[in-house]
């Protein structure tokens, strides 16, 4: 991975998806002692493999760099008010995590794995 705007910089990332959040992912970047979490929904990452997905102008942005099918790397647009970054992956690599994503939940199944009597209830305990 690497970051595009303001020269090439070393950034560790890690994915992480979770069986009873299906329907979000975590990705947790490092770079010079720091660390930051960003959440995007698995649905925008399946997406930004064929086509530019995301909400013009949201938080997270996921651009193919190809015109046509897929492209070998993605660009993960990141905008916060603390700046912005533009993050290249490897497109394989982004397929792979996803293929291990739908082992543990299908797409399109994702609402059976939400517990929402359980989240209602939490959210009226803490009312």
């Amino acid at each position: 991975m690497r970051q595009l705007t303001g020269g090439d910089i070393d950034v560790h990332s890690v994915f992480t998806y979770r069986a009873d959040d299906p329907f979000a992912v975590s990705i947790g970047f490092s770079c010079a002692g720091e660390h930051i979490e960003w959440w995007v929904g698995r649905e925008v990452l399946h997406e930004g493999l064929m086509w530019p997905s995301g909400i013009p102008g949201a938080d997270i942005r996921v651009l193919p760099l190809g015109r046509h099918g897929m492209s070998p790397s993605i660009l993960l647009a990141l905008t916060s008010p603390f700046g912005r970054a533009l993050v290249e992956f490897a497109t394989h690599e982004i397929v792979a995590f996803l293929n291990a994503t739908d082992q543990l939940v299908p797409q399109g199944t994702e609402s059976a794995e939400i517990d929402m009597d359980g989240a209602i209830a939490d959210m009226l305990g803490s009312a």
